[in-house]
Order: C-alpha cells, then sequence, then structure tokens
C-alpha cells in the first residue's frame, strides 16, 4: 500500500530538487507533482466509493519517461550532449501527465455517472412504490 507513495515521493523530490538547481522550471513541476496528488485523491474517493480506477497504460508511460527525464537531466549536467534529450522527454513527461490525468478524471465521472443515475432511478422507484401505497390506502377506505 506504501510503495506507490513511496515512488511518488520519491520521483517528486527529485522534480523540486531540481527546480532548485534550475535544472527544471518550476511550472512544470507544479503540473507534473499536482497530476500525482489529484490523481491519487481521486483514486482514494474511489475506492471509498467502493470501485476501483486501475493505472492506465498512459500512467505507465509517463512513469517510464519521468525516470529516463530525471536520469537524463542529471546525466545533462556532466554530459552537454543529453541535454536536449532531457528536454524533450521532460515536456513529454508533461504531456502525458495532463493526458493521463484528464483519463483518470474521465474514468472517475463515468463511474460516479452511473452511480448517481441507478440512486436515482432507485429513488424514483421508492417514490412511486410509496404514492401507489398511499393510493391503495385510501382507496381501502
Amino acid at each position: 500500500m506504501l510503495d506507490p507513495i513511496a515512488d511518488k515521493l520519491l520521483v517528486s523530490a527529485a522534480f523540486i530538487s531540481m527546480v532548485e538547481t534550475r535544472l527544471i522550471s518550476a511550472w512544470m513541476v507544479v503540473i507534473i507533482v499536482g497530476r500525482e496528488f489529484a490523481v491519487s485523491g481521486l483514486r482514494s474517493i474511489a475506492q471509498a466509493a467502493g470501485f476501483t480506477i486501475e493505472a492506465s497504460e498512459l500512467a505507465k508511460v509517463k512513469t517510464v519517461l519521468q525516470l529516463v527525464a530525471i536520469v537524463t537531466l542529471l546525466l545533462g549536467v556532466r554530459f552537454e550532449a543529453l541535454r536536449p534529450v532531457a528536454a524533450v522527454t521532460l515536456w513529454m513527461v508533461v504531456f502525458f501527465a495532463v493526458v493521463s490525468a484528464v483519463g483518470y478524471f474521465m474514468k472517475f465521472w463515468q463511474k460516479v455517472d452511473v452511480r448517481i443515475k441507478q440512486r436515482r432511478s432507485r429513488l424514483l422507484l421508492l417514490r412511486q412504490r410509496r404514492r401507489q401505497r398511499g393510493k391503495g390506502d385510501v382507496a381501502a377506505s
């Protein structure tokens, strides 16, 4: 249970540290780390509501790209030829972070929408039954 949290903390700490050393722009880190918090919160809410949102393929690609970006950013300090690779990889991380977050929110809202519709139909059915019972009681008198 704590392993995914530890992974997110390590990746977030690496990116935040790189802002201080000016290897990465702060706005990129805000998007990357903010996405992690938002998706983790969303998945927690979904779990509390009784359903799960599995990790998407896009999220898995994002995770791999994050690790590649961290390594190439660090190596780019020593080997200047890696800096363009690091920059491209970092842009890909931001792109996949946003796209996968949108995917998670869409999955979440689809499941919530189904639950809301089911709940509404149950409430309508209960109201109809109560009305029918009320009419039956009046007719019996």
